[in-house]
């Protein structure tokens, strides 16, 4: 059944209305395009502060310093937040500008981030391949095997094609146009590829959608849920959940589309549940945790998460060439990634303004995240050019040990 979305968006509205009234950032209007709203997103006047969290000493005069006040200088952000280090612990850790605008709130070193598309990798990704230590998940099979109520056309694509967005499916996200909640999970098992599995790269948040379905199908568990007993709550990661959150705590970071504490991304707002593309919530800390445990073969302080051979997954390349490089989940493209790191290096973004880098071969880790408001590819090479900064110096300080 179709939803009547109007008392939908009334409810969604409700919790807009006050972060228009209290915020010279004006919110969005519900635009399933991510196109269209970045750019509206790029047209929105840009608030002029004072003030704000300051860089160290050390950091002021640091070319990463330099580059996440450029962030900030140039519109992109009003405030960003650098952790970096190596698989033994944080090397660097910098805050800096503001976590919203009105009223205005410093950016502190524990605030929480939408982390927008980086939930596919953190953890949508890393509980398919859990589960496939488990017996529960082939990631050579395909999807209709576990969900066999998946249009037939796409019943053939197996989950490592979706990991890697060469299944055939597109980002057009039709469905939440004209569904709510569950009617949501069952418009996207309808979906259908455009074309033959890896003959074409095209990231698509119906994959990870898909892949987040299964693992509640052979886990009985809600995807949340799951990743909550799996993986965070094992790696002291307390920060780290799905949204939304209590918009009134104080640590939230503003995101420019939505209230704190809502989800930015249409889809998993809308869907009312966990779901594999987007929707989780994380702090600087609890992101250092996770890479970390990366770097250490798949554990941390004694707790493993994921085997080396399920590790090897995400390290290495899944697609043919000539498609971008892809992982199980993770992207590896040479263009993206910080110049100072190898090429069996991994990342991901997201659309509200967070990268996270991972170069197991220099066992180092860089996260940048910010609350983005100007250009999405601009605001990306920045982040990029911040991370290639702090890897450097992070991987010059570990040459002196």
């Amino acid at each position: 059944m179709k939803l009547r979305i109007g008392s939908f968006i009334a409810l969604q509205v409700a919790g807009l209305i006050v972060s228009c009234a209290l915020s010279t950032t004006p919110a969005l209007a519900l635009d399933g395009d991510s196109q269209a709203a970045t750019r509206s997103l790029d047209r929105m006047d840009k608030p002029s502060l004072n003030g704000g969290t300051k860089l160290s000493k050390d950091a002021e005069s640091s070319e990463y310093g330099r580059l996440m006040q450029l962030g900030i200088d140039e519109g992109l952000h009003l405030g960003a937040e650098l952790i970096a280090g190596t698989k033994d612990g944080v090397q660097l850790h910098e805050s800096l500008g503001f976590a919203s605008a009105s009223p205005a709130r410093p950016w502190t070193k524990d605030g929480l981030v939408d982390m927008a598309s980086v939930t596919k990798v953190m953890a949508t990704s890393t509980a398919v391949l859990i589960c496939r230590e488990r017996g529960l998940l082939d990631t050579n099979a395909p999807i209709s095997h576990y969900l066999p109520e998946c249009n037939p056309e796409a019943g053939a694509v197996s989950l490592a094609q979706l990991a890697t967005h060469c299944g055939g499916f597109d980002n057009g996200k039709r469905f939440f146009r004209e569904y709510f909640g569950k009617e949501i999970r069952e418009a996207i098992c309808k979906e259908k590829p455009l074309r033959k599995p890896d003959t074409k790269f095209e990231y698509a948040c119906v994959d990870m959608m898909l892949l987040g379905l299964a693992v509640e199908a052979v886990s009985g568990r809600k995807l949340d849920e799951f990743c909550l007993n799996e993986i965070y709550r094992p790696l002291k990661m307390p920060d780290t959940s799905f949204g939304p959150l209590d918009r009134r705590d104080g640590r939230l970071v503003k995101m420019a589309t939505v209230a704190p504490g809502l989800i930015s991304d249409e889809i998993a707002r809308y869907a009312n549940s966990s779901i594999g593309n987007a929707g989780l919530f994380s702090s600087a800390p609890d992101i250092a945790r996770f890479c970390r445990m990366i770097l250490n073969g798949g554990e941390l302080d004694g707790v493993r998460i994921l085997s080396q051979d399920s590790l090897g997954l995400f390290m290495k390349r899944l697609n043919p060439e000539p498609l971008p490089a892809r992982s199980f989940g993770w992207d590896m493209g040479q263009d993206r990634r910080p110049d100072c790191m190898s090429d069996r290096s991994i990342l991901h973004s997201g659309w509200t303004g967070q990268t996270v880098f991972i170069d197991p071969e220099n066992g180092i880790f860089v996260a940048v995240l910010t609350n983005r408001m100007g250009d999405h590819a601009k605001a990306m090479e920045n982040r990029r050019q911040i991370a290639n900064a702090a890897a450097k110096a992070v991987i010059a300080r570990a040459s002196r040990q």
